[in-house]
């Protein structure tokens, strides 16, 4: 689930989404803009080899969705594992990792233009209840660690029943910073080993998320789901 609260909240690998702010915060600890590497359109190419992931902690699981045509480059062999990575991207990574269906529901959005290359993929997301409905979901805003758990947690459910996660206790140090709408996302997603705890013991909910970080994220979730 990407959790849109109508307030305008919400939680920020990585980024801060809502806040007008950007944390960065330890690496994850791998277990683990119209983006042109997360766009609905599929890569022009990928036997462009990425020059710029050489030994990054995340290397194998870039390497992987990118030979997929799940995640693209920036051209020129750059991928930018340490940049950011926005709602409307990560949703689409998601849309397309899972093959959700093309619907032609009508979006609330009223910050999403009909000609927004991410029009169709968030249809997709809505209709499957990947995502939620509400007067805007701020698409360019830098998605954050916990609205990322929401989001895996709901397309988990959307292939899988249910589990009950009420009695899953999360390792993190600062449990107390997460909002409370995202908790039982955090659970699951936690438990899954979707996304892991930062290098000095956080989970770091408002932080922003990466590139790479959202890579492998997104790498393990195919993986569950075979």
């Amino acid at each position: 689930m990407l959790y849109t609260p109508s307030s305008g909240s919400s939680g920020g690998s990585w980024s801060v989404s809502g806040t007008g702010q950007s944390v960065t915060a330890p690496e994850e600890v791998p277990n683990d803009k119209k983006d042109d590497s997360t766009t609905s359109t599929p890569p022009s190419s990928t036997s462009e080899k990425l020059i710029d992931i050489s030994g990054h902690w995340a290397e194998a699981h870039i390497e992987s969705l990118y030979s997929e045509g799940i995640i693209n480059g920036k051209g020129n062999g750059i991928f930018a594992p340490d940049d950011s990575i926005t709602r409307s991207e990560f949703v689409a990574l998601i849309v397309r990792v899972l093959a959700v269906p093309s619907s032609n529901t009508e979006l609330p959005f009223e910050d999403v233009n009909a000609d927004d290359w991410y029009v169709s993929v968030l249809k997709s997301a809505l209709t499957a209840g990947l995502i939620s409905s509400d007067t805007e979901f701020r698409p360019n805003v830098v998605i954050s660690r916990e609205e990322m758990a929401a989001i895996l947690a709901r397309s988990y459910k959307w292939k899988i029943p249910p589990r009950d996660t009420s009695g899953v206790e999360l390792p993190f140090t600062d449990n107390k910073d997460i909002s409370q709408w995202a908790l039982d996302s955090v659970r699951l997603a936690s438990d899954l080993g979707l996304i892991n705890g930062m290098s000095d013991g956080t989970f770091a909910p408002k932080s922003t998320a990466t590139r790479a970080q959202s890579a492998s994220v997104i790498y393990r979730f195919k993986e569950l789901m075979k």
